[in-house]
C-alpha cells in the first residue's frame, strides 16, 4: 500500500500490523491541526506524531491484559506477546514543582463523562477512587492488576486540538490495528496448523 509522506511515498505490507498502524499514523500525521499552521518540513511541531507513554509494572501481563481486555484498548503485538496499546488524542501540561523543586509527571486517562467510566467499572468489579472534584476537572483512578493507580479524569477545560480530522484518524488507526491483529492471528493459526 503507498501512503503519502511528506516528501517521498512509503511502500508498506498492510498485512502486517505495524505497517498497517504507521501507515495509519502518517495518514493521521497528515491530517492533524498544527499551531500557527505549521506543516511545513523542519519544523518541530511537524516531526511530533504523538507520545509513548510507558508504564512500569510488577505485573505487566496481568496489566496488559487489564488494558486489552477491561478497557478495550487497541493494540499490536510487537513481537514474543509484548502489546503497545493505542490510545486517543492527547494533551500536555507543565505544573510547577512541589517545593522539594522536584518535578515528576502522572498520567491520567481522559473520559467525556467520569461519572458514567465509573459506573462501568464498577460493573466490571474493577476498583475505581471516589470521584472528586478540582478546579481543572473531575478525578478518579482505577486500580491495575499489579495495584498501580491509573488516573482517570473528565476536564472541565477545553480540549486542544482534538479536531474531528484528528479524531476520525485515531478510530480509523484503531479499525486498522484490529483488522491487521486478527489477520495476523488467523495467518499465525493457519501456520501453526501446517505443523
Amino acid at each position: 500500500m503507498a501512503v503519502p509522506g511528506n516528501r517521498a511515498e512509503f511502500q508498506l505490507d498492510s498485512a502486517d500490523p505495524a505497517q498497517a498502524l504507521l501507515a495509519r499514523g502518517i495518514a493521521a500525521r497528515k491530517s492533524c491541526v498544527w499551531p500557527h499552521g505549521a506543516r511545513e518540513c523542519g519544523t518541530l511541531a511537524a516531526m511530533l506524531t504523538g507520545a509513548h507513554v510507558l508504564i512500569m509494572s510488577s505485573n505487566a501481563t496481568a496489566d496488559a491484559a487489564f488494558l486489552r481486555d477491561v478497557l478495550g484498548l487497541p493494540h499490536v503485538d510487537a513481537g514474543e506477546g509484548f502489546l503497545i496499546f493505542g490510545l486517543p488524542p492527547s494533551e500536555v501540561a507543565m505544573h510547577e514543582a512541589d517545593e522539594a523543586g522536584k518535578g515528576k509527571h502522572e498520567l491520567y486517562l481522559i473520559a467525556d463523562d467520569i461519572h458514567r467510566f465509573v459506573d462501568k467499572m464498577t460493573a466490571k468489579a474493577v476498583a475505581c477512587d471516589p470521584v472528586a472534584e478540582r478546579g481543572w476537572g473531575s478525578v478518579s483512578a482505577i486500580a491495575l492488576p499489579s495495584g498501580i493507580k491509573l488516573g482517570v479524569y473528565e476536564s472541565h477545560h477545553d480540549r486542544p486540538v482534538a479536531k474531528k480530522k484528528a479524531a476520525r484518524a485515531l478510530r480509523e488507526t484503531a479499525r486498522a490495528v484490529r483488522k491487521a491483529t486478527k489477520k495476523a492471528k488467523r495467518v499465525a493459526k493457519k501456520a501453526a496448523k501446517k505443523r
